[in-house]
């Protein structure tokens, strides 16, 4: 049972994947499954009248082939319905318009401006149909929300593609953008307010505790160590300096303010304590509604739905009283992702590099654990380190190819981190809820905040200044497909070797 899953999830990425380069029409994808199932059908009848008594293994083995050609052909289809054009009405719009819509998601709030992505809802009068959306960068005031119903005059622009200034790596935005159904972008368009709240009204209510939030972390917080703690918290990373978010690239720990899979999993865990005291069942569902709520808040990128789903399967398996496949959970996981928007799979770096990171830590961490035991348990630094260790071996050929920077001090610098972030997370998330009703009795968790940020800072600027800190390395993708052979062979060996080789259950990273 549990292959065919796997095989019939490997066959709808697959599926996905050729569909995403190939561009292949539905008839073509009609006969590969046609092919498959009469393949299979004529085996399957062979088997049965002459073989099938000694040849049940291969009849089992038919069954997964059709699995997999049936969830091929699922997946590419699922790919093909799944909207990549705009609306032939904004698509063929020239000159200066007028648009109506409104805001879909919480504006991007940057230091000198705003990108707000607007649902079009009628171009010059002229209702349109579909999820036709447009990156509208304005400036920073007025302030705009969630489910404001607004018009915008402009001229509609098409993205283009980028070039890193440092590694020369070019950055397929224009797709990064399709993948949200954004095919246009305005710049300082006139906006006009014509209502608000229009939106959703819980994940208004949402983002208003979020933005609730983050204002009594800023009274209570000197910045920049604020930004840090609201990006730790919420995944509100957008108010951090540049010059910090550089630095902290540079060494290796930028993770710290993006909201990943390590924060989901410190939340969930807390979450799920906190409601201990109602009884077992009952702690498991209202952890589980406080994480969809909490992904829901911060954004819903691809990184927290991971984290927020493999936490969901973990609280499933609690709340069943079944032991916890971590590795069923990050399958499910990808095939419940890549169902929801196929366009992820290829053109969503933080969802590949999500996955990737938790099949570090499935797979890599357990032979590290049998090789580090000298390394002291003493505040968690052999926990630390295999975990950093595993994710870090696992991201860095992809990395390599996707950004072309290496930090040499990536480990030590994690280690220093992220022994201290549970806490840094911790007394944040105090300081902020506690600052709602009075700053006085916030002090103490703001002064402590405070202080581990600096530290966090301290650790990156050390780090940083150090001659070569960050080299560039190119990475031809060829070489990068033969570094995770080599890891897949090695994996094999290493685990085909030792008894004692097992799967962490765990579902962070």
């Amino acid at each position: 049972m549990a292959a065919a899953i796997y095989i019939s999830i490997l066959g709808f990425a697959l599926g996905v994947l050729f569909e995403t380069f190939s561009n292949s029409s539905i008839f073509l994808l009609v006969f590969i499954v046609f092919v498959g199932i009469a393949s299979f059908g004529a085996w399957n009848i062979f088997l049965d009248n002459r073989f099938a008594p000694r040849l049940s293994k291969n009849i089992s083995r038919a069954s997964l082939a059709l699995c997999f050609v049936i969830f091929f052909f699922l997946g590419a289809l699922r790919y093909v319905t799944y909207s990549k054009t705009p609306d032939p009405t904004l698509s063929s719009t020239k000159g200066k318009v007028e648009i109506t819509g409104f805001i879909s998601e919480d504006p991007d709030v940057r230091q000198d401006k705003q990108l707000l992505t607007f649902r079009v809802e009628a171009i010059n009068g002229q209702k349109v149909s579909g999820d036709n959306n447009i990156l509208i960068e304005a400036g920073l005031f007025p302030a705009r929300n969630y489910g404001d119903e607004i018009s915008v005059f402009g001229a509609l622009d098409s993205p283009r593609n980028f070039s890193d200034d440092t590694t020369g790596e070019t950055f397929d935005y224009v797709t990064y953008l399709q993948k949200d159904r954004i095919y246009f972008v305005m710049y300082q368009p006139a906006i006009n307010l014509i209502a608000k709240n229009k939106g959703n009204p819980i994940m208004s209510g949402l983002l208003s505790v979020k933005h609730m939030f983050v204002e009594s972390v800023d009274r209570n917080i000197n910045e920049p160590n604020a930004s840090l703690v609201a990006a730790m918290v919420v995944g509100e990373r957008h108010s951090v300096p540049q010059d910090i978010l550089d630095m902290l690239r540079s060494v290796g720990i930028i993770h710290i303010v993006i909201l990943s899979g390590y924060a989901i999993t410190i939340i969930a865990e807390s979450v799920r304590r906190f409601f201990s005291r109602f009884g077992f069942r009952t702690s498991i569902i209202l952890a589980s509604v406080s994480i969809i709520l909490f992904a829901l808040m911060t954004g819903a990128s691809a990184m927290v739905m991971r984290a927020s789903i493999m936490a969901l399967f973990a609280f499933l398996s609690k709340a069943l009283s079944r032991k916890h496949d971590v590795v069923r959970a990050l399958a499910f996981t990808i095939f419940l992702m890549i169902l929801w928007n196929p366009m992820i799979l290829v053109f969503d770096v933080s969802f590949q590099v999500s996955v990737i990171a938790v099949a570090g830590l499935i797979f890599i961490s357990p032979i590290f654990e049998e090789k580090f035991t000298n390394i002291p348990k003493s505040f968690g630094f052999r926990e630390i380190f295999i975990s950093t260790m595993s994710a870090q071996l696992a991201v860095l050929p992809y990395l390599l190819y996707v950004t072309g920077s290496f930090s040499l001090f990536s480990v030590p610098a994690n280690m220093l981190v992220l022994v201290v972030l549970p806490l840094t997370m911790f007394f944040g998330l105090l300081s902020g809820v506690v600052g709602l009703f009075s700053s006085i009795l916030a002090f103490p968790f703001s002064a402590i905040a405070y202080f581990l940020t600096s530290y966090e800072l301290f650790v990156a600027k050390i780090f940083s200044a150090i001659p070569f800190s960050s080299i560039i390395i190119p990475m031809p993708f060829w070489v990068v497909v033969l570094i995770y052979a080599f890891y897949f062979w090695a994996f094999l060996k290493f685990s085909s070797t030792t008894s004692q080789f097992k799967l962490v259950k765990k579902s962070s990273t």
